[in-house]
């Protein structure tokens, strides 16, 4: 099973705001109150209103019955219910989730100018030969869709950045979205995948195995109002 969920971020009335913020953790409140900008201070506060929804709905169970924990590398964990992962990630007007029963990450990214050395540090010197050899044109798109599928791999095997991300390489697949993983030993059987949502957008989803995405499900900031 693996399922994704896309919020498109609307402005929300300050009014339904005050209700929101009580639906959701202590620490995620006050890490609301820390953001200096409105808009970062809504992805947050939905970043964990999405999986709460989503959890409620699927196992049945009251807001405050659902427990997050996190791993040693700091990866948000569901404790109770058991038996599901998930993974989060938020950008622009987007906060996407994914939902399976096994080891997920996704990441979505705001395409913008970026200077495209920084692959040199980041991706395998295979990974940064072939995105220097694309057209100018295409130079960008490609580095965004190799960012977002390297960070949803290292979000999968829950270890984020404490992993290089030149430690590993994704090519080509066989159909397109598709692409092969070349990595270290436990983690070869991990895949990841190019998903269209928004055309300004680069959205990857990996899990630890080659699961199709049973679903896309859109919603909006309005459905929680």
């Amino acid at each position: 099973m693996l399922e994704l969920f896309a919020v498109r971020i609307k402005p929300v009335e300050p009014s339904v705001l005050g209700r929101l913020l009580h639906l959701v953790s202590t620490e995620r409140r006050s890490k609301y109150e820390r953001y200096r900008m409105q808009a970062d201070a809504i992805r947050s506060l939905f970043a964990e209103l999405v999986i709460r929804r989503i959890i409620i709905e699927r196992c049945g169970i009251s807001n405050d019955g659902i427990i997050f924990g996190a791993n040693s590398y700091g990866k948000p964990e569901l404790v109770h219910p058991a038996g599901l992962q998930f993974n989060v990630s938020h950008s622009g007007d987007w906060v996407v989730c994914a939902l399976s029963d096994g080891p997920v990450g996704i990441d979505i990214e705001f395409i913008q100018p970026i200077d495209l050395e920084v692959s040199r540090r980041f991706f395998s010197p295979v990974e940064h030969a072939q995105l220097m050899e694309l057209h100018e044109s295409q130079q960008l798109e490609r580095f965004y869709e190799l960012w977002t599928l390297k960070e949803s791999f290292v979000k999968a095997v829950g270890m984020g950045l404490s992993m290089p991300l030149d430690s590993f390489m994704f090519s080509y697949g066989a159909s397109e979205g598709c692409y092969n993983l070349s990595a270290p030993e436990p983690y070869t059987q991990y895949a990841g995948k190019l998903l269209a949502l928004d055309s300004t957008y680069k959205l990857a989803v990996c899990s630890s195995s080659d699961q199709a995405v049973t679903r896309l499900h859109h919603w909006s900031t309005r459905d929680w109002y």
